[in-house]
């Protein structure tokens, strides 16, 4: 899902599907399942605000 852009001016947003890849290395959704369980992440977003004390 992206929530919003420049040129989705009612912020509506968009789901996108990301397709799988024909290979392991090139796997856009293994590469985020790996992520994901390397991080210790089980909800919420991979991508997070990092701030000064690394909280």
């Amino acid at each position: 899902m992206i929530r919003s852009s420049k040129t989705d001016q009612e912020g509506e947003g968009v789901d996108v599907i990301v397709p799988r890849g024909v290979h392991n290395e090139t796997d856009p959704v293994r590469a985020y399942e790996d992520a994901l369980a390397e991080r210790g992440i089980t909800t919420g977003r991979l991508l997070r605000t990092n701030v000064k004390w690394d909280q």
